[in-house]
C-alpha cells in the first residue's frame, strides 16, 4: 500500500517522501510506502479543478491507498529536524501527523500509539 503525495515545489519532491517515511518508521507502519510525488504548480493546487485533476492522476498510481497534499520545506531539514518539538510547536505539523495516522489506520495498519506519547509534553 502506498501514499501518493501531491506537491508544489522542487524541494517538496524529496522532502515529502522523506518525512512520510520517517513517520512510517516511527509508527512501525511498514506496509506503507510512498510513491514519487506528483508535482503541480501552485496555481493548479489552489484551484478546485486543478486539485481534482491531480487527485485523478494520483488515484491511477499503482497500489495507491491514500493521497496527501501538504507542503513541506527542504528535504535536508525534513530528514533531520526534531519531530517531537515540531509536533509541540507547530499546528500544521500536528495536522500532517494526525492525517498520517488516519491514512495508516484507514489502510488497515494498526498503530500502537499515535502520535508517540513522548511528543505530547515539552
Amino acid at each position: 500500500m502506498k501514499i501518493q503525495p501531491i506537491v508544489e515545489g522542487d524541494g517538496e519532491v524529496n522532502a515529502v517522501p522523506a518525512l512520510l517515511r520517517r513517520l512510517r518508521d516511527l509508527a512501525k507502519a511498514y506496509p506503507l510506502d510512498v510513491n514519487p510525488p506528483i508535482r503541480r504548480s501552485r496555481t493548479d493546487l489552489v484551484r478546485e479543478d486543478g486539485i481534482r485533476k491531480a487527485v485523478h492522476v494520483a488515484r491511477k498510481q499503482q497500489d495507491c491507498a491514500a493521497i496527501l497534499s501538504k507542503p513541506v520545506d527542504q528535504p535536508a531539514l525534513t530528514a533531520r529536524f526534531d519531530m517531537a518539538t515540531a509536533y509541540q510547536r507547530c499546528q500544521s505539523f500536528r495536522r500532517v501527523v494526525d492525517v498520517f495516522g488516519l491514512l495508516a489506520t484507514g489502510a488497515g495498519i494498526p498503530l500502537e500509539q499515535w502520535p508517540p506519547s513522548e511528543w505530547m509534553t515539552p
